[in-house]
């Protein structure tokens, strides 16, 4: 990247895969969710959750496993080896991963990023999962259930156990300046009257409008679109082109007893924008520094850490495969055989 004038930003956004983890394996999808409002006499809604499944559909190593079987089906490595250093650099990452980098200025945490450089691709991931889901993440998938069904026609199931891959997962592309830019997602429900049969048709996916749900306390209602989980909620809808935000608002006791609000995402844009530039901004900054950083290391058994905090500084260390891996084994060894 070079200095710009103007904030980049993500662009051509689509989904090229979507896939769902059926008995721990990547399959064709089978199934799509459907958003659909709670009705008035839902209320209110309890998301206390009785039954949860916990499964390692979000782990990281499972999205790694995504950008790694797309990069072999793909041949990628392959097509480098036809066009050459000529080829645009490819980064491969997750969305939580982007979400992290974007927040990054207006969230302190010790999540460092770990980099890998190999050929014209970059691998950037965190460099250990988050951990266990949260109550409040567990209050999140929850009202996700009452907003979710099977087909349009079809009426919220919110009595079976909630489970946190059961959406699927796509893995979207877009360009950023001279980047390309793979990264894996969970699926968010569509908002459709009419049933989507053909899931290979990704062309009429991409055009469907995709809602983001989420969960605040109730005592921010009037304030909620300017706090900083709102935009939190902006990065993660932006970067995999959701067009709809649908927020409950949960008492003390994790019961929503009101109506949600549904909102065009362009509404937070507006609402967020000074957090959007900082954002923004210090991606910019951070992708800089992983560019020119990873000049001199051109291995798969290199590994960069990233520190940074909420001041913007950013410091880094190297590191080798044999420390920590970001990888399966059978990949490594595949990346290695292209050297």
């Amino acid at each position: 990247l070079e200095e710009a004038t103007e904030i980049i930003s993500l662009e051509r956004i689509n989904i090229i895969k979507f896939w769902q983890i059926i008995d721990d394996q990547l399959k064709p999808p089978q199934s799509l969710l459907y958003f659909k409002q709670p009705k008035l006499e839902a209320y209110p809604l309890v998301l206390n959750v009785k039954v949860y499944i916990n499964t390692q559909g979000i782990a990281q190593t499972d999205c790694m496993a995504m950008l790694e079987k797309f990069i072999i089906e793909e041949n990628l490595y392959n097509e480098y080896k036809s066009h050459g250093n000529g080829r645009r650099i490819k980064i491969f990452t997750r969305r939580h991963v982007l979400t992290r980098i974007l927040t990054a200025p207006f969230f302190i945490t010790d999540l460092p990023i770990i980099v890998t450089k190999h050929k014209n691709f970059i691998f950037m991931a965190t460099f250990q999962d988050s951990g266990e889901t949260t109550t409040n993440g567990r209050h999140h998938y929850k009202f996700a259930q009452y907003c979710e069904t099977i087909s349009p026609a079809a009426e919220p199931n919110i009595n079976e156990a909630v489970h946190d891959n059961k959406r699927g997962f796509c893995v979207y592309s877009a360009t950023y300046g001279h980047l390309d830019m793979f990264y894996t997602g969970q699926a968010y429900p569509v908002a459709s009257e009419e049933n989507i049969e053909n899931f290979a048709d990704l062309e009429s996916l991409n055009k469907c409008t995709f809602v983001s749900t989420n969960i605040m306390h109730e005592s921010k209602f009037d304030f909620w679109q300017n706090t900083v989980t709102a935009f939190q909620w902006w990065v993660k809808a932006y970067v995999c082109n959701a067009k709809q935000i649908f927020v409950g608002f949960k008492n003390t006791e994790g019961v929503v007893c009101k109506p949600g609000l549904l909102k065009d995402i362009d509404y937070l844009e507006t609402q967020q924008s000074s957090r959007i530039h900082v954002g923004k901004t210090f991606m910019f900054k951070f992708l800089n520094l992983i560019m020119e950083t990873t000049k001199n290391y051109d291995c798969p058994d290199t590994i960069i850490k990233y520190h940074f905090d909420r001041a913007g500084n950013i410091t880094y260390s190297v590191h080798n495969s044999e420390e920590f891996s970001m990888f399966s084994a059978d990949f490594l060894d595949y990346m290695r055989s292209h050297n």
